[in-house]
């Protein structure tokens, strides 16, 4: 289990790698086959279920 600093600085890696993808966001919901609320929830680190379901999509 991560710790809160750990849960903010990977927050923040995650969110910063998206932005430096620079694609449509349409293109990334269609890449990893998800829609966009669940693509928020990944870049927040709302739901253990959510990431879990992320790490499928890149791997598949």
């Amino acid at each position: 289990m991560l710790t809160r600093a750990e849960i903010k600085a990977t927050k923040e890696e995650l969110q910063a790698n998206y932005r430096r993808l620079n694609q449509p966001e349409a293109t990334v919901l269609a890449d990893l086959e998800m829609n966009a609320e669940r693509l928020d929830a990944v870049l927040n680190m709302e739901s253990t279920q959510t990431l879990a379901t992320f790490g499928r999509s890149v791997i598949t």
